[in-house]
C-alpha cells in the first residue's frame, strides 16, 4: 500500500512538472505571437483588418455552429486565450481593444 501511494505521489509530481512546463511554454508562445503579429501590423498597416479577421475566424472555428453555450470548457478557455491575444496585439499596436 505504501509503495502504491509513493508511486502515485511520484506520478502526480511528474504530471505537475509537465503541466508547469506546458503552461510556461504556452505563455512564451503567446508573447512571441503577440509581438510578431503586432510588429507585422505596425510594419504593414494595410494588413491590420486581415489580422483582426484572423482572430474572428479562429473564434468562429472553435465555437462552431452551436455557439458559445455548446462548446466544451477547454474550448471556452481557448476562446478566452484568443481574446487575450487579440487585446494584447491591439494594445501593442496602439489601437483600442474591441470586444470579440
Amino acid at each position: 500500500m505504501a509503495t502504491d501511494l509513493a508511486t502515485i505521489i511520484k506520478a502526480l509530481e511528474s504530471h505537475k512538472a509537465e503541466i508547469e512546463w506546458v503552461a510556461a511554454e504556452t505563455t512564451a508562445l503567446q508573447a512571441v505571437l503577440t509581438h510578431f503579429v503586432a510588429g507585422f501590423s505596425s510594419a504593414a498597416p494595410s494588413v491590420r483588418p486581415l489580422i483582426l479577421k484572423a482572430f474572428d475566424n479562429a473564434t468562429n472555428q472553435i465555437m462552431g455552429e452551436g455557439g458559445i453555450e455548446s462548446v466544451s470548457p477547454r474550448a471556452q478557455r481557448a476562446l478566452q486565450v484568443i481574446d487575450q491575444i487579440r487585446h494584447s496585439v491591439l494594445e501593442v499596436i496602439g489601437d483600442d481593444p474591441r470586444p470579440s
